[in-house]
């Protein structure tokens, strides 16, 4: 069982498969391999019908989407990361639903414009389109205020993958600048997670890359500011 993770490095232009790390371990053999970049996309394409990562290989069939993935590897090592059964399996998939579609997509939409545009070099700030998240962001966060307002987890008593999906974008906040400070029960929540090894070393036993850094000097469009590192 082997997730492919991201491009490599080497002389022909390779692309790496690679085990991965923390509990997932258990539910892979860990082994490395290396292939062709261009080889590697034409299977993607043949068997996964896109180009895009993350794509687990198993037993000469693949999966792919985060999900569905986190779904098998939580299964194959017997854990509960993914909550199955009863009343806690629904929960768990209304929450990943809802997530995405709401909270997770505010914070994209606004970390999209301080961030990902300003690493990458994709063009100024659009005001218009942070105001658009930032409006999404406190509709959705209330609900997620509510949610997790009284009780330690989204689901049940311990971390699950509901947990970790919900906050995907929320490591990268040093550059969204979403108003988290107003939302104590996020807070709290968010912090259980950064104290988990799991969550602030994802790719700890990986060749994994840093983020390129926002420019220096780099401003905001609406308020002309610096833009935070």
């Amino acid at each position: 069982m082997q997730p492919c993770c991201r491009p490599g490095r080497c002389d022909s232009d390779p692309a790496r498969v690679d085990g991965v790390g923390g509990s997932a371990d258990r539910a892979c053999s860990h082994r490395r391999r290396w292939v062709c970049r261009s080889c590697m996309q034409s299977s993607m394409r043949s068997t996964a019908g896109a180009c895009t990562l993350p794509i687990l290989l198993e037993a000469g069939r693949t999966l792919w989407e985060a999900d569905a993935i986190a779904r098998r590897l939580s299964h194959h090592a017997r854990s509960d990361f993914w909550r199955t059964g009863g009343d806690v399996e629904p929960d768990m998939i209304r929450w990943l639903s809802w997530g995405k579609e709401n909270f997770m997509r505010a914070c994209d939409i606004v970390h999209f414009e301080r961030g990902t545009k300003q690493r990458y070099g994709l063009g100024p700030i659009d005001p218009a389109r942070v105001e658009q998240g930032l409006n999404r962001f406190r509709v959705a966060a209330a609900i997620l205020e509510a949610g997790v307002s009284g009780r330690e987890w989204l689901v049940g008593d311990s971390v699950s993958y509901a947990d970790f999906r919900m906050a995907t974008f929320l490591p990268f906040n040093d550059v969204a600048r979403l108003p988290l400070d107003d939302y104590p029960s996020i807070g709290r929540w968010y912090h259980q997670l950064e104290e988990l090894d799991a969550w602030r070393y994802p790719f700890k036993e990986l060749d994994a890359p840093e983020l390129p850094p926002i420019p220096a000097g780099r401003v905001t469009a609406r308020a002309g500011l610096p833009q935070e590192p």
